[in-house]
Protein backbone atom coordinates (compact mmCIF):
# COMPACT_ATOMS: atom_id res chain seq x y z
CA UNK A 1 0.00 0.00 0.00
CA UNK A 2 2.88 2.49 0.71
CA UNK A 3 4.59 1.42 -2.50
CA UNK A 4 1.39 2.16 -4.47
CA UNK A 5 0.96 5.63 -2.34
CA UNK A 6 4.94 6.44 -3.45
CA UNK A 7 4.82 5.81 -6.56
CA UNK A 8 1.40 8.31 -6.47
CA UNK A 9 3.52 10.89 -5.10
CA UNK A 10 5.88 10.38 -7.23
CA UNK A 11 4.02 10.45 -10.21
CA UNK A 12 2.21 13.87 -9.17
CA UNK A 13 5.87 15.35 -9.23
CA UNK A 14 6.59 14.24 -12.88
CA UNK A 15 3.28 15.57 -13.80
CA UNK A 16 2.42 19.11 -15.58
CA UNK A 17 -1.04 20.49 -14.54
CA UNK A 18 -3.66 20.84 -17.12
CA UNK A 19 -3.26 24.77 -17.10
CA UNK A 20 -0.16 24.52 -17.83
CA UNK A 21 -0.28 22.25 -20.54
CA UNK A 22 0.38 24.17 -23.66
CA UNK A 23 -1.50 22.36 -26.34
CA UNK A 24 -3.48 18.51 -27.14
CA UNK A 25 -1.45 15.98 -27.78
CA UNK A 26 -2.51 12.10 -28.44
CA UNK A 27 -4.42 9.96 -25.81
CA UNK A 28 -1.36 7.70 -25.20
CA UNK A 29 1.19 10.29 -24.78
CA UNK A 30 1.50 12.21 -21.50
CA UNK A 31 2.81 15.81 -20.32
CA UNK A 32 5.67 15.59 -17.73
CA UNK A 33 8.30 18.41 -16.17
CA UNK A 34 11.55 17.89 -18.62
CA UNK A 35 13.68 17.33 -15.08
CA UNK A 36 11.96 14.21 -14.35
CA UNK A 37 12.61 12.22 -17.33
CA UNK A 38 16.31 13.84 -17.34
CA UNK A 39 19.06 14.75 -15.34
CA UNK A 40 20.17 18.10 -15.50
CA UNK A 41 23.77 19.04 -14.87
CA UNK A 42 24.19 15.32 -13.22
CA UNK A 43 27.44 14.45 -10.85
CA UNK A 44 30.81 13.77 -12.73
CA UNK A 45 30.99 10.14 -13.81
CA UNK A 46 34.92 10.04 -14.28
CA UNK A 47 36.07 6.70 -15.06
CA UNK A 48 38.39 5.09 -11.63
CA UNK A 49 41.25 4.41 -14.01
CA UNK A 50 42.02 7.80 -15.51
CA UNK A 51 45.20 9.66 -14.27
CA UNK A 52 46.30 13.49 -14.92
CA UNK A 53 48.67 12.90 -18.19
CA UNK A 54 45.05 10.74 -19.58
CA UNK A 55 44.20 13.15 -22.82
CA UNK A 56 40.88 13.89 -22.68
CA UNK A 57 38.26 15.60 -25.28
CA UNK A 58 37.47 19.21 -24.70
CA UNK A 59 34.41 21.31 -26.11
CA UNK A 60 34.94 25.06 -26.07
CA UNK A 61 31.66 26.72 -26.54
CA UNK A 62 33.13 27.52 -30.67
CA UNK A 63 33.46 23.84 -31.44
CA UNK A 64 29.64 23.69 -31.18
CA UNK A 65 28.05 24.37 -34.98
CA UNK A 66 24.83 26.39 -33.95
CA UNK A 67 23.56 25.59 -37.78
CA UNK A 68 24.78 21.40 -37.82
CA UNK A 69 23.96 20.92 -34.05
CA UNK A 70 27.27 18.96 -33.83
CA UNK A 71 30.49 18.85 -32.35
CA UNK A 72 32.48 19.99 -35.00
CA UNK A 73 36.15 20.08 -33.63
CA UNK A 74 37.46 17.95 -30.29
CA UNK A 75 40.32 19.66 -28.89
CA UNK A 76 42.57 17.02 -26.74
CA UNK A 77 43.90 18.24 -23.42
CA UNK A 78 45.67 16.75 -20.49
CA UNK A 79 43.27 15.77 -17.69
CA UNK A 80 44.77 17.89 -15.20
CA UNK A 81 44.71 20.56 -17.29
CA UNK A 82 40.92 20.82 -17.51
CA UNK A 83 39.55 18.35 -14.21
CA UNK A 84 38.38 21.80 -12.49
CA UNK A 85 36.93 24.88 -13.65
CA UNK A 86 35.24 23.42 -16.41
CA UNK A 87 32.12 21.84 -17.29
CA UNK A 88 32.31 17.65 -17.28
CA UNK A 89 29.42 15.68 -19.19
CA UNK A 90 29.81 12.01 -20.75
CA UNK A 91 29.15 10.17 -24.22
CA UNK A 92 25.73 10.86 -25.48
CA UNK A 93 24.81 13.63 -22.82
CA UNK A 94 23.51 16.90 -24.37
CA UNK A 95 25.39 20.04 -24.23
CA UNK A 96 22.59 23.19 -23.88
CA UNK A 97 24.41 26.74 -24.16
CA UNK A 98 23.00 28.70 -21.30
CA UNK A 99 24.28 32.00 -21.95
CA UNK A 100 23.01 34.86 -24.57
CA UNK A 101 23.90 35.06 -27.50
CA UNK A 102 24.95 31.12 -27.92
CA UNK A 103 21.65 30.00 -26.81
CA UNK A 104 19.67 32.05 -28.94
CA UNK A 105 22.15 31.11 -32.20
CA UNK A 106 21.38 27.39 -31.06
CA UNK A 107 24.55 26.58 -29.89
CA UNK A 108 23.85 22.42 -28.86
CA UNK A 109 25.26 19.02 -30.06
CA UNK A 110 24.72 15.44 -28.14
CA UNK A 111 28.24 14.90 -27.46
CA UNK A 112 29.55 11.67 -28.86
CA UNK A 113 33.09 9.68 -30.18
CA UNK A 114 34.46 11.76 -26.76
CA UNK A 115 37.88 10.15 -25.30
CA UNK A 116 36.92 7.70 -22.79
CA UNK A 117 33.84 8.11 -22.64
CA UNK A 118 33.79 11.96 -21.02
CA UNK A 119 34.56 14.84 -21.32
CA UNK A 120 35.29 18.67 -20.58
CA UNK A 121 33.62 21.52 -22.01
CA UNK A 122 32.60 25.26 -21.14
CA UNK A 123 31.05 26.58 -18.18
CA UNK A 124 28.26 28.38 -20.56
CA UNK A 125 26.74 24.61 -21.14
CA UNK A 126 24.25 22.67 -19.44
CA UNK A 127 24.26 19.33 -19.47
CA UNK A 128 21.10 16.79 -20.07
CA UNK A 129 21.42 13.11 -19.49
CA UNK A 130 18.35 11.23 -20.73
CA UNK A 131 17.06 8.59 -18.38
CA UNK A 132 16.14 4.98 -20.06
CA UNK A 133 12.08 6.24 -20.38
CA UNK A 134 13.15 8.79 -22.60
CA UNK A 135 15.31 8.89 -26.14
CA UNK A 136 18.01 11.15 -25.97
CA UNK A 137 17.47 12.18 -29.90
CA UNK A 138 13.89 12.74 -29.02
CA UNK A 139 15.06 15.28 -26.36
CA UNK A 140 17.59 16.62 -28.81
CA UNK A 141 14.77 17.57 -30.94
CA UNK A 142 12.88 19.72 -28.42
CA UNK A 143 16.33 21.52 -27.69
CA UNK A 144 16.56 22.30 -31.52
CA UNK A 145 13.22 24.30 -31.51
CA UNK A 146 13.00 27.64 -32.35
CA UNK A 147 9.46 27.84 -29.91
CA UNK A 148 11.82 26.31 -27.14
CA UNK A 149 15.05 28.25 -27.55
CA UNK A 150 12.51 31.34 -27.58
CA UNK A 151 10.94 30.40 -24.36
CA UNK A 152 14.32 30.24 -23.06
CA UNK A 153 14.98 33.73 -23.96
CA UNK A 154 12.21 34.64 -21.85
CA UNK A 155 13.18 33.88 -18.77
CA UNK A 156 17.00 34.30 -18.75
CA UNK A 157 18.29 35.75 -16.22
CA UNK A 158 21.64 38.07 -15.15
CA UNK A 159 23.52 41.78 -16.41
CA UNK A 160 22.97 42.13 -20.28
CA UNK A 161 25.04 40.65 -22.26
CA UNK A 162 25.50 38.06 -19.66
CA UNK A 163 22.47 36.37 -19.54
CA UNK A 164 21.94 32.49 -18.78
CA UNK A 165 19.18 30.04 -18.98
CA UNK A 166 18.27 29.12 -15.42
CA UNK A 167 18.48 25.53 -14.45
CA UNK A 168 15.04 25.53 -12.61
CA UNK A 169 13.31 26.68 -16.47
CA UNK A 170 14.88 22.63 -17.60
CA UNK A 171 13.36 21.07 -14.85
CA UNK A 172 10.53 22.61 -14.62
CA UNK A 173 9.78 22.50 -18.73
CA UNK A 174 6.22 20.83 -19.96
CA UNK A 175 7.64 17.91 -22.52
CA UNK A 176 5.13 15.97 -24.14
CA UNK A 177 6.15 12.24 -23.77
CA UNK A 178 4.87 9.53 -26.30
CA UNK A 179 5.83 6.17 -25.72
CA UNK A 180 9.11 4.87 -26.44
CA UNK A 181 9.05 3.05 -29.26
CA UNK A 182 6.63 6.16 -31.02
CA UNK A 183 9.57 8.63 -29.99
CA UNK A 184 12.06 6.61 -31.76
CA UNK A 185 9.46 6.95 -34.99
CA UNK A 186 9.27 10.46 -34.63
CA UNK A 187 13.22 10.92 -34.40
CA UNK A 188 13.22 8.77 -37.75
CA UNK A 189 10.69 10.48 -39.27
CA UNK A 190 12.11 14.22 -38.22
CA UNK A 191 15.71 13.28 -39.03
CA UNK A 192 14.54 12.29 -42.65
CA UNK A 193 12.17 15.41 -43.27
CA UNK A 194 14.88 17.36 -41.70
CA UNK A 195 17.67 15.51 -44.01
CA UNK A 196 15.81 16.67 -47.13
CA UNK A 197 15.19 20.50 -45.95
CA UNK A 198 19.55 20.55 -45.49
CA UNK A 199 20.20 18.83 -48.71
CA UNK A 200 18.65 22.14 -49.94
CA UNK A 201 20.08 24.07 -47.28
CA UNK A 202 23.64 22.82 -47.99
CA UNK A 203 23.28 24.33 -51.49
CA UNK A 204 22.50 27.20 -50.29
CA UNK A 205 25.57 27.29 -48.02
CA UNK A 206 27.80 26.54 -50.78
CA UNK A 207 26.42 29.15 -52.40
CA UNK A 208 26.68 31.71 -49.81
CA UNK A 209 30.36 30.65 -49.28
CA UNK A 210 31.15 31.36 -52.32
CA UNK A 211 30.15 34.54 -51.99
CA UNK A 212 31.23 35.32 -48.71
CA UNK A 213 34.76 34.31 -50.11
CA UNK A 214 34.70 36.91 -52.74
CA UNK A 215 33.01 39.72 -50.45
CA UNK A 216 35.99 38.72 -48.03
CA UNK A 217 38.58 39.17 -51.10
CA UNK A 218 37.07 42.56 -52.06
CA UNK A 219 37.11 43.65 -48.45
CA UNK A 220 40.78 42.77 -48.13
CA UNK A 221 41.85 44.26 -51.55
CA UNK A 222 39.97 47.41 -50.90
CA UNK A 223 41.93 47.42 -47.15
CA UNK A 224 45.29 47.40 -49.09
CA UNK A 225 44.22 50.14 -51.71
CA UNK A 226 44.02 47.64 -54.32
CA UNK A 227 40.42 48.34 -55.59
CA UNK A 228 40.89 52.18 -56.06
CA UNK A 229 44.27 52.01 -58.21
CA UNK A 230 42.29 53.92 -60.81
CA UNK A 231 40.89 56.68 -58.32
CA UNK A 232 44.36 57.15 -57.47
CA UNK A 233 46.06 57.74 -60.93
CA UNK A 234 42.92 59.74 -61.50
CA UNK A 235 42.94 62.31 -58.78
CA UNK A 236 46.73 62.38 -57.38
CA UNK A 237 46.18 66.00 -56.40
CA UNK A 238 43.30 65.11 -53.83
CA UNK A 239 44.79 61.91 -52.42
CA UNK A 240 46.56 63.77 -49.36
CA UNK A 241 46.47 61.99 -45.89
CA UNK A 242 46.07 64.65 -42.76
CA UNK A 243 48.14 61.79 -40.98
CA UNK A 244 51.40 62.25 -42.51
CA UNK A 245 51.54 65.95 -41.53
CA UNK A 246 54.76 66.26 -38.66
CA UNK A 247 53.00 68.13 -37.04
CA UNK A 248 50.39 65.58 -36.54
CA UNK A 249 51.48 62.97 -33.18
CA UNK A 250 50.89 59.34 -33.87
CA UNK A 251 52.11 55.90 -33.00
CA UNK A 252 51.59 54.30 -36.29
CA UNK A 253 53.50 54.15 -39.54
CA UNK A 254 53.55 56.24 -42.30
CA UNK A 255 54.49 54.88 -46.10
CA UNK A 256 56.94 57.02 -47.92
CA UNK A 257 59.50 56.45 -50.33
CA UNK A 258 61.97 55.60 -46.91
CA UNK A 259 59.82 52.51 -45.81
CA UNK A 260 58.00 52.45 -42.49
CA UNK A 261 58.91 53.69 -39.04
CA UNK A 262 59.08 51.87 -36.04
CA UNK A 263 55.82 51.28 -34.71
CA UNK A 264 54.34 49.79 -31.70
CA UNK A 265 50.89 48.28 -33.00
CA UNK A 266 50.11 44.82 -33.85
CA UNK A 267 52.21 43.91 -36.69
CA UNK A 268 51.29 42.18 -40.03
CA UNK A 269 53.79 41.82 -43.59
CA UNK A 270 50.55 42.82 -46.01
CA UNK A 271 51.33 46.58 -44.98
CA UNK A 272 54.55 46.69 -46.41
CA UNK A 273 52.47 46.40 -49.90
CA UNK A 274 50.61 49.43 -48.88
CA UNK A 275 50.15 52.40 -51.67
CA UNK A 276 52.02 55.27 -51.07
CA UNK A 277 50.97 58.41 -49.20
CA UNK A 278 48.89 55.71 -47.30
CA UNK A 279 49.04 55.78 -43.22
CA UNK A 280 49.01 52.83 -40.99
CA UNK A 281 47.38 54.28 -37.67
CA UNK A 282 45.64 53.09 -34.35
CA UNK A 283 42.23 53.46 -32.98
CA UNK A 284 43.72 55.94 -30.57
CA UNK A 285 44.77 58.57 -33.02
CA UNK A 286 41.35 58.62 -35.41
CA UNK A 287 38.77 58.49 -32.78
CA UNK A 288 36.99 61.75 -32.34
CA UNK A 289 37.85 64.68 -29.97
CA UNK A 290 35.90 63.91 -27.34
CA UNK A 291 34.85 62.10 -23.97
CA UNK A 292 34.11 58.23 -24.49
CA UNK A 293 34.74 58.08 -28.16
CA UNK A 294 36.25 54.47 -27.13
CA UNK A 295 33.91 53.06 -24.83
CA UNK A 296 33.67 49.91 -23.90
CA UNK A 297 30.44 48.78 -22.58
CA UNK A 298 29.17 48.96 -18.53
CA UNK A 299 30.04 46.30 -15.89
CA UNK A 300 27.01 43.49 -15.91
CA UNK A 301 26.13 44.61 -12.53
CA UNK A 302 25.08 48.19 -13.74
CA UNK A 303 22.66 46.52 -16.48
CA UNK A 304 20.58 43.66 -14.79
CA UNK A 305 17.49 41.94 -16.34
CA UNK A 306 15.90 43.74 -13.48
CA UNK A 307 16.25 47.11 -15.10
CA UNK A 308 14.78 46.14 -18.37
CA UNK A 309 11.41 48.13 -18.90
CA UNK A 310 8.79 46.91 -21.99
CA UNK A 311 8.12 49.69 -24.13
CA UNK A 312 11.23 51.98 -22.81
CA UNK A 313 12.41 55.01 -24.30
CA UNK A 314 15.83 53.71 -24.96
CA UNK A 315 17.41 50.73 -25.86
CA UNK A 316 20.00 48.43 -25.06
CA UNK A 317 22.39 47.19 -27.79
CA UNK A 318 24.12 43.85 -28.02
CA UNK A 319 25.86 41.41 -29.83
CA UNK A 320 22.39 40.45 -31.45
CA UNK A 321 22.19 43.71 -33.17
CA UNK A 322 25.78 43.32 -34.44
CA UNK A 323 25.43 39.71 -35.64
CA UNK A 324 22.34 40.23 -37.48
CA UNK A 325 23.71 43.09 -38.90
CA UNK A 326 20.36 44.98 -37.83
CA UNK A 327 20.10 48.13 -35.48
CA UNK A 328 16.41 47.90 -35.49
CA UNK A 329 16.31 44.28 -34.15
CA UNK A 330 15.65 43.74 -30.22
CA UNK A 331 13.33 44.59 -27.60
CA UNK A 332 15.72 45.83 -24.66
CA UNK A 333 14.86 49.15 -23.30
CA UNK A 334 15.58 50.71 -19.77
CA UNK A 335 14.25 53.74 -18.37
CA UNK A 336 14.81 57.47 -18.95
CA UNK A 337 17.05 57.65 -15.50
CA UNK A 338 18.95 54.52 -15.73
CA UNK A 339 20.17 56.24 -19.49
CA UNK A 340 21.02 59.26 -18.02
CA UNK A 341 22.94 56.97 -15.21
CA UNK A 342 24.72 55.34 -17.86
CA UNK A 343 24.40 58.39 -20.68
CA UNK A 344 28.63 57.63 -21.32
CA UNK A 345 27.79 54.48 -22.96
CA UNK A 346 25.61 56.23 -25.71
CA UNK A 347 25.45 55.66 -29.28
CA UNK A 348 25.91 58.26 -31.85
CA UNK A 349 25.58 57.87 -35.92
CA UNK A 350 28.10 57.06 -37.16
CA UNK A 351 29.42 54.93 -34.71
CA UNK A 352 31.02 51.48 -34.88
CA UNK A 353 30.00 48.92 -32.60
CA UNK A 354 31.67 45.51 -32.29
CA UNK A 355 31.05 42.27 -30.73
CA UNK A 356 34.14 41.27 -27.83
CA UNK A 357 32.89 37.90 -26.99
CA UNK A 358 32.21 34.42 -28.58
CA UNK A 359 31.72 36.26 -32.53
CA UNK A 360 34.43 38.37 -31.98
CA UNK A 361 35.31 41.70 -34.49
CA UNK A 362 32.18 41.38 -35.91
CA UNK A 363 30.60 45.17 -36.53
CA UNK A 364 27.76 47.61 -37.17
CA UNK A 365 28.21 51.12 -38.16
CA UNK A 366 25.12 52.86 -36.31
CA UNK A 367 22.76 54.67 -39.65
CA UNK A 368 21.02 58.03 -39.49
CA UNK A 369 17.80 56.36 -38.12
CA UNK A 370 18.45 54.35 -34.87
CA UNK A 371 16.37 55.01 -31.42
CA UNK A 372 18.67 56.32 -28.76
CA UNK A 373 20.31 53.96 -26.74
CA UNK A 374 23.36 52.37 -24.80
CA UNK A 375 25.84 49.55 -25.57
CA UNK A 376 25.92 46.62 -23.02
CA UNK A 377 29.00 44.93 -21.63
CA UNK A 378 29.84 42.63 -24.91
CA UNK A 379 30.27 45.68 -26.94
CA UNK A 380 32.22 48.80 -27.50
CA UNK A 381 31.89 51.54 -29.58
CA UNK A 382 34.31 53.81 -31.35
CA UNK A 383 33.40 57.47 -32.53
CA UNK A 384 35.56 58.81 -35.81
CA UNK A 385 37.10 61.97 -36.11
CA UNK A 386 36.37 64.35 -39.62
CA UNK A 387 38.82 62.66 -41.72
CA UNK A 388 37.66 59.08 -41.37
CA UNK A 389 34.46 57.36 -43.09
CA UNK A 390 33.36 54.85 -40.39
CA UNK A 391 31.77 52.71 -43.50
CA UNK A 392 35.70 52.18 -44.75
CA UNK A 393 36.93 51.15 -40.88
CA UNK A 394 33.77 48.88 -40.98
CA UNK A 395 35.14 47.41 -44.84
CA UNK A 396 38.84 46.68 -42.87
CA UNK A 397 37.39 44.81 -40.12
CA UNK A 398 35.92 42.60 -41.92
CA UNK A 399 38.56 41.99 -43.96
CA UNK A 400 40.95 38.66 -43.68
CA UNK A 401 43.95 40.68 -42.24
CA UNK A 402 41.60 42.35 -39.30
CA UNK A 403 40.08 39.18 -38.93
CA UNK A 404 43.13 37.26 -38.57
CA UNK A 405 44.67 40.16 -36.21
CA UNK A 406 42.21 40.10 -34.03
CA UNK A 407 41.75 36.52 -33.57
CA UNK A 408 45.41 35.89 -33.11
CA UNK A 409 45.43 38.45 -30.29
CA UNK A 410 42.11 37.49 -28.87
CA UNK A 411 42.06 35.48 -25.55
CA UNK A 412 39.84 33.18 -23.31
CA UNK A 413 39.70 29.30 -22.78
CA UNK A 414 36.40 28.30 -23.94
CA UNK A 415 35.20 31.90 -25.86
CA UNK A 416 37.16 33.87 -28.02
CA UNK A 417 37.31 37.66 -26.05
CA UNK A 418 38.93 41.00 -27.21
CA UNK A 419 38.88 43.77 -25.11
CA UNK A 420 39.90 47.60 -25.61
CA UNK A 421 43.61 46.79 -25.91
CA UNK A 422 44.01 44.58 -28.50
CA UNK A 423 41.54 47.23 -30.32
CA UNK A 424 43.42 50.04 -29.69
CA UNK A 425 46.70 48.15 -30.95
CA UNK A 426 44.95 46.66 -34.26
CA UNK A 427 46.48 48.62 -36.88
CA UNK A 428 44.04 50.41 -39.53
CA UNK A 429 45.46 50.97 -43.27
CA UNK A 430 44.24 54.59 -44.08
CA UNK A 431 44.31 56.50 -47.25
CA UNK A 432 43.15 60.08 -47.74
CA UNK A 433 39.36 60.73 -46.83
CA UNK A 434 38.72 61.55 -50.88
CA UNK A 435 39.61 57.91 -51.27
CA UNK A 436 37.64 56.05 -48.00
CA UNK A 437 35.01 57.36 -49.96
CA UNK A 438 36.06 55.98 -53.19
CA UNK A 439 36.65 52.33 -51.35
CA UNK A 440 33.07 52.74 -49.77
CA UNK A 441 31.46 53.35 -53.07
CA UNK A 442 33.24 50.69 -55.31
CA UNK A 443 32.66 47.93 -52.58
CA UNK A 444 28.97 49.34 -52.25
CA UNK A 445 28.23 48.73 -55.48
CA UNK A 446 29.52 45.57 -55.86
CA UNK A 447 27.12 44.66 -52.66
CA UNK A 448 24.34 45.97 -54.28
CA UNK A 449 24.91 43.95 -57.39
CA UNK A 450 25.08 40.37 -55.14
CA UNK A 451 21.63 41.32 -53.51
CA UNK A 452 19.77 41.97 -56.83
CA UNK A 453 20.93 38.02 -57.70
CA UNK A 454 20.62 37.10 -54.34
CA UNK A 455 17.70 35.24 -53.00
CA UNK A 456 19.29 33.15 -50.67
CA UNK A 457 17.83 35.17 -48.04
CA UNK A 458 14.14 34.46 -48.54
CA UNK A 459 15.25 31.08 -49.22
CA UNK A 460 16.90 30.40 -45.78
CA UNK A 461 13.53 32.02 -43.58
CA UNK A 462 11.51 29.69 -46.11
CA UNK A 463 13.59 26.25 -44.89
CA UNK A 464 13.71 27.93 -41.32
CA UNK A 465 9.56 28.29 -41.33
CA UNK A 466 9.83 24.33 -43.04
CA UNK A 467 12.05 23.43 -40.12
CA UNK A 468 9.93 24.42 -37.43
CA UNK A 469 6.72 23.28 -38.60
CA UNK A 470 8.52 20.12 -38.76
CA UNK A 471 9.32 19.90 -35.41
CA UNK A 472 6.42 21.69 -34.26
CA UNK A 473 4.17 18.65 -35.58
CA UNK A 474 6.77 16.20 -34.24
CA UNK A 475 5.82 17.08 -30.47
CA UNK A 476 2.05 17.37 -30.96
CA UNK A 477 2.04 13.74 -32.56
CA UNK A 478 1.42 15.30 -36.13
CA UNK A 479 3.55 13.35 -38.28
CA UNK A 480 1.66 10.62 -38.61
CA UNK A 481 3.41 8.03 -37.25
CA UNK A 482 1.54 7.32 -33.78
CA UNK A 483 0.21 3.79 -33.05
CA UNK A 484 -3.22 4.85 -30.68
CA UNK A 485 -3.07 1.20 -29.45
CA UNK A 486 0.71 1.18 -28.23
CA UNK A 487 0.65 1.21 -24.45
CA UNK A 488 0.69 4.55 -23.15
CA UNK A 489 3.50 6.85 -21.95
CA UNK A 490 1.90 6.64 -18.65
CA UNK A 491 2.08 3.06 -17.99
CA UNK A 492 6.06 2.72 -18.76
CA UNK A 493 6.29 6.11 -16.47
CA UNK A 494 4.62 4.42 -13.81
CA UNK A 495 6.73 0.91 -14.14
CA UNK A 496 9.91 2.93 -14.07
CA UNK A 497 8.53 4.95 -10.51
CA UNK A 498 7.68 1.50 -9.18
CA UNK A 499 11.16 0.53 -9.54
CA UNK A 500 12.45 3.66 -8.06
CA UNK A 501 10.45 3.43 -5.18
CA UNK A 502 10.74 -0.05 -4.45
CA UNK A 503 12.92 -1.32 -1.53
CA UNK A 504 15.97 -3.14 -3.08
Amino acid sequence: MRIGMNINASLEKTMVADADQPYDIPNNWFWVKLGTIVEINPSRNIPSDIIDSTETSFVPMASVDELKGEIVVHDVRKYVEIKKGYTAFNEDDILFAKITPCMENGKAAIAKKLLNGFGFGSTEFHVIRSKRIVNKNFVFLLIRSGRFRKQAKGVMSGAVGQQRVPKGFLLDYPFPLPPLLEQIRIVERVEFLIGKIDQARQFIDEVNEKKNSTMNELYTSASLGEISVQWRNENSKKNKNPFIAETIQYSGVVKNKGGFKKNELIKSDLFDKLPEGWAVVSIDEIAANKKNAIKAGPFGSALKKEFHVQNGEYKIYGQEQVIKSDITYGDYFITKEKFLELKSFEISKGDILISLVGTIGKILVVPENFEKGIINPRLVKLSFNEFINPYYIAIYFQSTIAQALLSNSSHGGTMEILNLSIIRRLPIPLPSLDEQNEIVRIVDVTVQKFKKVNHNVDLEKEMNILRESVLSKAFRGELGTNDPEEESALELLKEILQKETTPV
